[in-house]
């Protein structure tokens, strides 16, 4: 009996297991290894559906394996063989699970790197998981929904259940949602597009968590000292670009979406009703303002700041208020062109504000005409304006330089900042070329007596503005005979 329990307490060990000697535990997973050759060569040969039998046996066995190498290589070969499967597409309705499937697998591998420093074989495995979730991006792009492509892509990043544990993990479970990130980002700006606003904002939404999932990846990788592995610091690029994005397109939906609301509420305002809605206008101009702030957008805010001078000056009837905002919106769209070289008139909305924005500079314009007539009429009466308006009614500009010293010699420029005299004016034509130019030389002389460089706050300069308005006619019709 004592013989038979020293015999036992060498054969077992302190859970009552039986010990295998290391000969046999070398042969066994010898045994193990040749085992999932097997299985891999058998569903190699068999159905899909047969295969995934196979597969699952394969995969079982690679589980139990202790060699880390082993355990790698076979967990990659399924992972290849599972991607294959899905990429067949011979059974349609298991493609997502194929790609999980592989993923998962995949995901072992990677696990199974934790002592593996940046090089050959970490690009190889990350490459392979890099290649299908491309893939299963590919293939969720071809759902309907776009709700539902975003759940398929989140249960096969979450199919490598990679805890994040060393760098190779961060680095795949970035480089997944970074990809999560990049396709809500494009379905975004093509709902955008098609003013699908709602569904835009909410795909903008879903991209914060796999971008802060991203970017918790990326820090926990610079603590660890891996920033200067090359695809880190590709993938911490590419993380800023989208960030912006992220940022720039969720503006410009918001913008978007209330600039499209507020259109509604100005045309359920006057549509069908003999009192207008007051409240809804006032409504609308409060969306038209959230657009212009929010967007972020040139184009957007000039929009809305064009649409909010429509509505004060078409339905409000406050014109000083609508002549500010369309000012604005005329502004801002000028810096549109002078950045991008765009044609304005391929904006819809642009021809009707500066249709309104022409017509209130020509009522302004006629308004301030009347009035200077009113005002202009008794100072014709005036002595020396009466005698420097039939000088200038009598000169002949035959010779242009002669022209210009009988204006300087009686009309001196005085109004100008600085003092010109006719022999700077013909020095300056000398020096640039132009003393034998007649058109350049009445060019330069209109500048020099033009109207609007007088100031009429005081009588005397009001008498002074009407001569020039003369001289300004009279060398314009000179111009005009010489341009035909």
């Amino acid at each position: 009996m004592k013989r038979n329990r020293a015999s036992q307490g060498n054969d077992e060990d302190i859970n009552g297991n039986k010990k295998v000697s290391g000969s046999t535990n070398k042969r066994m997973k010898a045994d193990d290894r040749d085992a999932i050759a097997s299985l891999m060569r058998k569903a190699a040969k068999s159905s899909s559906i047969d295969a995934t039998t196979f597969y699952e046996k394969a995969g079982n066995l690679a589980n139990s394996l202790e060699d880390e190498v082993g355990t790698r290589r076979a967990f990659i070969e399924l992972g290849d063989a599972y991607s294959s499967l899905a990429e067949s597409g011979m059974i349609k309705t298991k493609r997502l699970e194929f790609y999980k499937k592989s993923l998962s697998s995949f995901g072992k591998a990677v696990s199974s790197c934790q002592n593996l420093h940046p090089g050959p074989t970490a690009r190889s495995v990350q490459g392979s998981v890099f290649r299908v979730i491309a893939q299963v991006v590919e293939f969720v792009k071809t759902i309907e929904c776009e709700k539902t492509r975003n759940i398929c892509l989140e249960q096969a990043v979450r199919a490598m259940e990679m805890s994040g544990k060393h760098w190779l993990e961060l680095v795949c479970m970035a480089k997944s949602r970074l990809a999560q990130a990049e396709m809500l980002n494009d379905m975004a700006v093509v709902a955008i597009s098609d003013k699908k606003f709602k569904e835009g904002i909410y795909l903008l939404s879903e991209m914060y968590r796999p971008l802060e999932l991203t970017r918790e990846s990326m820090g926990k990788l610079e603590n660890d000292g891996k920033m200067l592995v090359p695809i880190v610091k590709e993938m911490q690029a590419d993380l800023a670009i989208i960030r912006t994005e992220y940022q720039t397109h969720t503006a410009m939906a918001q913008g978007l979406q209330a600039l499209d609301i507020a259109e509604e509420m100005v045309e359920d305002a006057l549509r069908g009703r003999e009192e207008m809605s007051v409240d809804l206008v006032w409504d609308a101009l409060d969306m038209l303002k959230q657009a212009a702030l929010v967007s972020g957008d040139v184009e957007v805010e000039a929009n809305a700041r064009g649409k909010m001078g429509l509505i004060y000056l078409n339905i409000l009837k406050l014109e000083d208020i609508a002549k500010a905002y369309l000012s604005n919106a005329m502004d801002l769209v000028k810096t549109l062109t002078m950045e991008n070289m765009v044609n304005l008139y391929s904006f819809h909305w642009y021809v009707e504000v500066a249709q309104a924005w022409n017509e209130l500079q020509d009522e302004v314009l006629k308004r301030e005409e009347d009035i200077w007539a009113k005002e202009k009429e008794p100072l014709l009466q005036d002595k020396e304006v009466k005698r420097s308006l039939k000088l200038i009614e009598g000169m002949e500009i035959n010779d242009v330089e002669e022209s210009a010293e009988f204006l300087f010699e009686y009309f001196e420029p005085d109004h100008l900042k600085e003092k010109v005299t006719f022999e700077a004016f013909k020095k300056e034509a000398t020096t640039k070329g132009f003393i034998n130019d007649p058109k350049k030389m009445l060019m330069k002389l209109i500048v020099h007596w033009h109207p609007d460089k007088v100031n009429k706050e005081t009588e005397e300069n009001k008498k002074w503005y009407i001569i020039c308005e003369e001289i300004t006619k009279k060398l314009t019709a000179k111009y005009s005979l010489m341009k035909c």
